[in-house]
């Protein structure tokens, strides 16, 4: 073979092996648009999370007053009608 002819077989080695490369890239990046996608999922969910703790929250809060009241306003009434109406 002449020079000519073994540079063409370089080069066609050389492409074959970019080509081979490339496919391996193109594998080990397919998953990269699906990882983004369930990130961004996660992302939403846990804001969506962050508010219901604080709606939650504030629920507990207003059923933890409804309860104490529940329980002081008929103790108050007790003593204001056997101690005070006498």
């Amino acid at each position: 073979m002449d020079d000519k002819g073994k540079d063409d077989v370089n080069v066609i080695k050389l492409l074959m092996d970019i080509q081979q490369r490339l496919a391996k890239v193109e594998v080990n990046t397919s998953g990269v648009n699906d990882t983004a996608r369930k990130t961004e999922e996660a992302y939403q969910l846990s804001k969506q999370n962050e508010q219901d703790i604080k709606d939650l929250k504030s629920n507990s809060q207003w059923w933890s007053r409804t309860m104490w009241v529940a329980i002081l306003l008929p103790l108050a009434l007790f003593v204001v009608e056997n101690f005070f109406m006498k």
